[in-house]
């Protein structure tokens, strides 16, 4: 069994680990280091001994070395960057998703009104004082013409209810629901309108 040793501006030295020169004291080499061979080009049986010694002769500025950065550590954070991405979508679809939807119960007509004349003052299209609901509700078909089935059906559903005093039957609560649900995405195309209007 023969044993090398690196020794820093010497190069490899060979030493016998069995004992048969433990009494005679070799001097080291002297003269310019001696470059070990690549890992490639070596001849010895033992791969890790080579791939080992090919790191340790590595200068401390090249490929790999002390002071830089390798390609595996650089682009180590790709795929925590397209994980982070992929969650902030999953994030952002699911809070869009539970906007859209609204309260996970019916609500009452006047409430719906209550929450999308919220939503159209927040995006710049506030509710005047003067203004009654069907008025509100025209203005704001005006300023959104897709979405005007919706707010008729709002406005009716809370005139019927708040100064009627009537009492809505399952599928006009189920269509104000789903008026409600549409009403929530349509009017954020509020965002792309100059002409807003402040209370």
């Amino acid at each position: 069994a023969w044993v090398e040793v690196y020794f820093p501006r010497y190069g490899w030295v060979s030493f016998d680990p069995t004992g048969g020169g433990v009494a005679r004291l070799t001097s080291l080499p002297t003269g310019a280091p001696v470059a070990s061979l690549p890992p490639s080009s070596s001849s010895g049986d033992s791969s890790d001994n080579t791939d080992i010694r090919g790191e340790l002769n590595r200068p401390p500025g090249g490929p790999g070395g002390a002071g830089t950065t390798s390609s595996n550590g650089s682009g180590g954070t790709g795929p925590f960057a397209i994980v982070a991405l992929v969650l902030l979508a999953v994030v952002a679809i699911a809070a869009f998703e539970a906007y859209r939807r609204g309260p996970r119960q019916a609500s009452a007509p006047e409430a719906v009104f209550a929450s999308v004349s919220s939503i159209a003052a927040r995006l710049g299209f506030a509710r005047r004082p003067t203004e009654t609901v069907y008025e509100y509700a025209g203005s704001l078909g005006d300023a959104l013409p897709a979405a005007r089935p919706e707010l008729e059906t709002v406005a009716h559903a809370t005139v019927e209810v708040a100064y009627g005093k009537q009492v809505l039957p399952e599928d006009r609560i189920d269509a104000l629901v789903r008026a409600e649900q549409r009403l929530r995405v349509t009017l954020l195309r509020l965002l792309f309108r100059r002409d807003r209007r402040r209370r």
